[in-house]
């Protein structure tokens, strides 16, 4: 049987309203040859480029070549897609199938069993968008080390101007706020330092200024009351809740561990299940192991809402989504 490839569906409601943005995506090979078909890029956002067959391997049309910079081993590629977006994607060493690359785990969006690369675009200035350019099948540019933050929002109003990390990289004195890219609860960011950075002191705001900053604990803080970390190779740092220095702790019903705004009860199930969400109007999505969308629900507005039996017993993802753009992923197995 012929893998697929993992890629979500990204929703496209509204995206005519959202004004286009020039994003560069660019792959370093190094001393790794480069196929003679040419080097390639995939992603959910070939949707809004009115591209299709883009995430099954057997149907896959490999379209968006990457253009060599030079007599370089950097290849790029710019496009328009809407702004204020999460993103999902791969680079392609040739036009087949089993030569997509596997990036690290640090650097994959680790939702389900997906294994692509993710960005959030939070710009609509005129000016392109400059990914960095990261090694193909690595997880940073040469000369850099990856760290990648995350932020467990759960008990938590979410700002309308989204969740920021602000971070400097020490003995600096300036702090980058940065928007965060919401994975269900949890909000990730990725960045890069040189490879003699080995600190950061850094916050995460709920909101965009400082003033929205994070009050926590003593017990991980520095003396400038913010979280600190050190490192000396690519780190991918525990999640912890917002405003605490441990994880959030789940509230518990029977056997099911749930979150504090939206779960699945029983979970496991057998013959069907019940969503419990938070969310006013929002839109759900079940997934299964390979990616392939299993049921989908619009317009529902309702607090509770009755989840069919699946077509199998296994591990399934449910993807919930709010008008405003809020997703929760909640695993669910049914046996």
């Amino acid at each position: 049987m012929m893998k697929k490839i993992l890629l979500t569906t990204t929703a496209l409601l509204l995206a005519m309203c959202i004004q286009a943005k020039k994003v560069k995506f660019s792959v370093d090979f190094g001393t790794d040859s480069v196929s003679v078909k040419g080097p390639y890029i995939i992603g959910d956002f070939q949707t809004y480029l009115g591209q299709s067959n883009w995430n099954d391997y057997d149907t896959i049309t490999f379209i968006n070549k990457l253009q060599q910079e030079g007599t370089s081993s950097i290849y790029s590629l710019v496009v328009d897609i809407p702004a204020f977006q999460k993103y999902e994607y791969l680079f392609v060493n040739a036009d087949g199938g089993y030569n997509i690359e596997l990036p690290p785990l640090e650097s994959q969006v680790q939702l389900g069993f997906l294994t692509n690369r993710f960005i959030f675009i939070d710009s609509t200035a005129n000016d392109t968008t400059y990914l960095p350019t990261v090694r193909y099948a690595g997880n940073a540019p040469i000369g850099k080390q990856l760290l990648r933050f995350k932020v467990d929002m759960q008990n938590q109003t979410i700002s309308n101007d989204g969740v920021y990390l602000s971070y400097k990289e020490l003995p600096s004195t300036v702090f980058a706020p940065v928007r965060m890219c919401q994975l269900g609860n949890v909000y990730h960011h990725i960045i890069y330092v040189d490879t003699g950075v080995a600190a950061i002191e850094y916050d995460f705001l709920n909101g965009k200024t400082i003033a929205n900053k994070e009050i926590k604990d003593a017990t991980c803080t520095n003396a400038n009351a913010s979280r600190f970390i050190s490192f000396s190779a690519d780190k991918e740092i525990d999640t912890v809740c917002y405003a605490q220095c441990v994880k959030c702790t789940p509230t518990v019903i029977g056997n099911q561990i749930k979150n504090t705004a939206n779960y699945i009860a029983p979970n496991p199930g057998y013959a069907g299940t019940t969503l419990h969400t938070s969310y006013t109007n929002y839109s759900i999505a079940i997934f299964n192991a390979i990616g392939q969308t299993i049921y989908e629900q619009k317009n529902c507005t309702s607090s509770v809402a009755s989840l069919p039996a699946m077509p199998a017993n296994g591990i399934y993802s449910v993807v919930i989504k709010s008008d405003n753009q809020q997703t929760s992923t909640i695993k669910y197995i049914q046996q």
